[in-house]
């Protein structure tokens, strides 16, 4: 499955080509997650940084922290240093794509009649429901009392 990059939001774009521009100016061959952290902290106008100041994490000292990582990574020269996503990246992105689908396809518009048959069902339900709670309810009182 190709990924298509017009399907985020154009922050996430910026975000994911910064980490890759991290990650080539660093020689990893491999895009992490780390360098999308990175990339995302470094940006001014996002909205990491303000939410890890009020979970009261230093984002300066995060950034450094993450940059001693990305220095220890391994490192490719040459030709073949343009690093590419790694598993570690691939997988939640497409569980993000999925992900989006699966809610486009729980908000979808539903025709009124389609509407009307799932309250009803989900009336039954509810109405089944409470039928074997009261049952049981009535068994174990009959319990109780011998």
């Amino acid at each position: 499955m190709a990924i298509r990059w017009d399907k985020f939001t154009i922050k996430a774009q910026e975000a994911i080509q910064q980490a890759n521009e991290l990650a080539g100016q660093h020689g990893n061959p491999e895009m992490l997650p780390l360098h999308l952290l990175a990339a995302l902290l470094q940006d001014s106008e996002g909205i990491v940084v303000p939410v890890l100041a009020k979970l009261g994490v230093n984002g300066a000292t995060l950034q450094a922290q993450i940059m001693e990582r990305i220095d220890r990574l391994p490192k490719v020269s040459g030709a073949a240093a343009q690093p590419h996503l790694s598993a570690a990246m691939v997988a939640p992105v497409r569980e993000h794509l999925l992900g989006r689908r699966r809610v486009a396809w729980l908000f979808r518009r539903q025709p009124e009649c389609e509407r009307e048959q799932d309250a009803k069902e989900n009336s039954r339900k509810r109405e089944k429901s409470l039928w074997s709670l009261r049952r049981s309810r009535v068994a174990r009182d009959s319990t109780l009392d011998c």
